[in-house]
C-alpha cells in the first residue's frame, strides 16, 4: 500500500481529541477550507500532536456542512492539555 507522507504500520499515538462542527447551509467547502488552513499552524503546532485530520462532509438534502477535527497525539496528556488549549482559544474567540 501506497501511503503518502506516512509509512504504513503501528501510530506512535496513545491519546486522541475530536471535534464536530455543524455548518450553516450558507458556508460553503472552499471558504472553509481557506479559514481552516489559516487557523492551523496554530493549532496544530501543539506539543505532541502526531496527525490532524479534517473530515468534511456535505448532506446534499439540506446543504449543511459537518466539519470538525481529529487529532492524534503521542500521550493521553498531551490531548487532555489540546482539549484545555482549545477551550481557551474558544472562550477568547466568543468574548470577541
Amino acid at each position: 500500500m501506497d501511503v503518502r507522507g506516512y509509512p504504513t504500520g503501528p501510530i506512535d499515538a496513545k491519546g486522541a481529541f475530536t471535534s464536530e462542527i455543524d455548518l450553516p447551509p450558507i458556508i460553503k467547502p472552499g471558504p472553509l477550507n481557506t479559514v481552516a488552513e489559516a487557523d492551523r499552524p496554530h493549532l496544530v503546532d501543539q506539543p505532541g500532536m502526531r496527525h490532524k485530520y479534517l473530515p468534511l462532509r456535505h448532506d446534499p438534502a439540506t446543504g449543511a456542512i459537518s466539519s470538525g477535527g481529529r487529532y492524534l497525539f503521542r500521550g493521553y496528556e498531551d490531548a487532555t492539555n489540546y482539549r484545555d488549549f482549545r477551550q481557551g482559544v474558544e472562550a477568547r474567540e466568543r468574548r470577541s
